[in-house]
């Protein structure tokens, strides 16, 4: 057997850097023999599993070096948490939630002493419109580390998540100081343009829907509608993910070719586009990984080379956990959002084999797939929030067709809603199927078994995950051929 280097070194990565942020800091002495052990497993032809063991060796040094550093920076901060301070920075991020604006500052420094601080400070203070991105800003408060909040269940470890942003300490309710107007970088004006616009056009629900759709922003939905969608296994389908990558990628890749582009330049336009509608949702790791997904497809597409589906997905989670190791374990929406496309690639097909030929209604693979992503995805789930929705499976089958249509009618209600006759048609219709879709999240919520309460430990989620990679390999003919090919 010839090695495939690159999945085995994937792999391993992935595996070293999920151990390296449980057991931090690592053994030194575990690293040194797992090091000769690669390399006497790579002199003796076991090439596969020395490069497995080499990769899972740079990957735990490389979670032990951040875990390392995120600990030194907590501790920096905390010898100034619970204590009043002037703080000065600069506004990288801002977002209304409720009653409340979110404020990210970012060039941190003690006011007067300009001692500077490391990461990013989250700031939560009443609702306000004075503010914008690339303001200058001081003020006045007591900083605190992250705890976690009593009311959210499930294994959610506040320091990690706040890291994984680069966020080391919050502020609520300061007293501003003093703010400086400064220039607001464009995607961000051009971001909450197009909020103001969806605001103007649409009413609500159906612009909180259309804005969380198209441009992230999850709390213009009311608290209850984001709860409604937990319960009813369709938040999946509203927070922004690959599937919405998937989506847009479609929409732009028929339209270029509609308008007479030739395939190859349809191709860059969409791969163009699907980066521009990243910037404006604010960067979510789900929806880098489906864009590096879609440009490893599109290489290969140029380049005339076979893809496949599992080699990319290891691909885009290497390159990711490589700039930003935290988001692995950390990131939920990146865990559940990687988890669904293996589910897809790999699990689908396999249970597709094991169903009956029957096609009742002809909803055979929306079925399969909803229940392939369902399986996979439902440990963490579990694991994360305590709660699991079994309504989900049949919730999808309906919801799931509606979703596109949302997507499609809210942008060109956005586009074509200040055009006479036309405009006002698009912003109907637009309503009227975000009202339709948010009706059949309600119902859902509402039936039995909607929010089970449910729990996992780290121990059952490993082995569980263990078991079904391993029933993968035996099963599915793509995840072995990644791995291991034969001699030609």
């Amino acid at each position: 057997m010839v090695v495939r280097i690159v999945p085995v070194l994937c792999l391993g990565w992935l595996l070293g850097i999920g151990l390296g942020s449980i057991f931090s800091p690592v053994n030194f002495y575990i690293l040194i023999f797992l090091s000769i052990a690669a390399v006497f497993l790579t002199a003796t032809n076991n090439l596969t599993i020395g490069f497995l063991v080499l990769a899972l060796v740079l990957g735990l040094i490389r979670a032990d070096l951040i875990q390392r550093k995120d600990i030194k920076i907590y501790n920096e901060y905390g010898t100034y948490s619970n204590v009043i301070n002037y703080f000065e920075g600069e506004i990288d991020g801002l977002e209304d939630r409720e009653l409340y604006s979110y404020v990210w500052i970012k060039n941190i420094s003690l006011y007067k002493t300009g001692k500077k601080l490391p990461g990013r400070i989250q700031v939560k203070m009443p609702l306000t419109d004075e503010l914008k991105i690339g303001d200058k800003i001081s003020l006045l408060g007591k900083a605190q580390l992250p705890e976690k909040n009593k009311k959210i269940k499930g294994n959610f470890n506040p320091e990690k998540y706040y890291a994984r942003l680069g966020i080391y300490s919050l502020i609520v309710n300061p007293r501003i100081i003093n703010i400086e107007k400064g220039r607001e970088p464009l995607i961000s004006s051009l971001r909450n343009m197009l909020r103001t616009r969806i605001q103007h056009l649409l009413p609500e629900p159906a612009a909180g829907l259309t804005a969380a759709t198209l441009l992230g922003f999850m709390h213009d939905l009311p608290y209850e509608i984001r709860e409604s969608f937990s319960n009813s296994g369709l938040a999946h389908l509203v927070a922004i993910s690959g599937q919405h990558i998937a989506m847009l990628s479609v929409m732009i890749f028929l339209l270029s070719t509609a308008l007479g582009l030739n395939r190859n330049f349809a191709v860059l336009v969409t791969t163009i586009l699907s980066v521009v509608f990243i910037l404006l949702v604010d960067f979510p790791p789900s929806g880098i990984r489906s864009v590096i997904m879609a440009a490893i497809v599109f290489w290969a597409y140029f380049s005339g080379r076979r893809t496949q589906g599992v080699r990319a997905l290891l691909i885009s989670c290497f390159l990711m956990t490589l700039i930003n190791p935290r988001i692995l374990l950390t990131d939920v929406g990146f865990q559940l959002s990687a988890l669904a496309m293996w589910g897809m690639i790999v699990i689908y097909p396999i249970v597709y084999k094991f169903v009956g030929t029957r096609d009742f209604l002809k909803l055979k693979a929306t079925f399969v797939m909803t229940f392939s992503v369902m399986l996979i995805t439902s440990p963490i789930i579990i694991y994360s929030f305590e709660r699991l929705s079994l309504v989900g499976l049949i919730s999808n089958i309906i919801a799931a067709p509606i979703y596109p249509f949302v997507m499609v009618f809210g942008f060109l209600a956005i586009l074509l809603g200040s055009i006479f006759f036309i405009g006002p048609l698009m912003i109907l219709i637009a309503n009227y199927i975000a009202n339709f879709f948010l009706a059949i999240v309600n119902v859902s919520s509402t039936l039995p078994g909607a929010n089970i309460s449910m729990s996992m430990n780290s121990k059952v989620l490993v082995f569980v995950y263990f078991l079904m990679f391993f029933f993968s390999l035996i099963f599915s003919k793509e995840t072995r051929s990644i791995f291991l090919q034969k001699k030609t």
